[in-house]
């Protein structure tokens, strides 16, 4: 077995244990932990499902509607909103780089992570944001963007 497959299968029973467990402490929980534990699980299955698939456009397909069913079980947490940022700019890059509509997707999560005190902080949803506003010429917020990321980690 090559040693990328190999490490994605180890990635994946990883994650899969992780579940598991996740699994029987939801059975002892109220419905709200249940669905916090569901958000984290899809939240994570998104990084999951891009390391673990050979059809690089299917995964971000799939990780795209995992994460759309961990935004739809809390609409306020941000890291959902993050990973659906990153999907569907990873889906731009994967698709030919020539779907604006992606960007534009891209962007409005960010946004909506940015509503999340607790993303506030993360130079990477910065950085991405700019990233996004470059490929679309929108250089003056691109830059500022930057310029944040770079304020929070140098």
């Amino acid at each position: 077995m090559e040693l990328t497959s190999w490490m994605k299968m180890t990635r994946f029973q990883t994650f899969w244990i992780q579940m598991q467990k996740n699994k029987s402490l939801d059975e002892s929980r109220k419905t709200s932990q249940t669905s916090e534990t569901k958000m984290a699980i899809y939240s994570n299955l998104f990084i999951v499902v891009l390391t673990c698939a050979d059809n690089q456009e299917e995964l971000v397909n799939d990780s795209t509607k995992h994460t759309k069913e961990a935004i739809a079980l809390n609409v306020k947490d941000g890291n959902p909103w993050y990973n659906l940022g990153n999907a569907c700019l990873t889906c731009f890059f994967v698709t030919g780089a020539w779907d604006h509509s992606k960007l534009q997707q891209s962007l409005k999560s960010y946004q909506n992570a940015e509503k999340d005190e607790s993303m506030k902080l993360n130079p990477d949803l910065d950085f991405n944001c700019a990233t996004v506003n470059t490929y679309l010429e929108n250089y003056e917020r691109a830059l500022s963007g930057f310029e944040a990321a770079a304020s929070i980690d140098p």
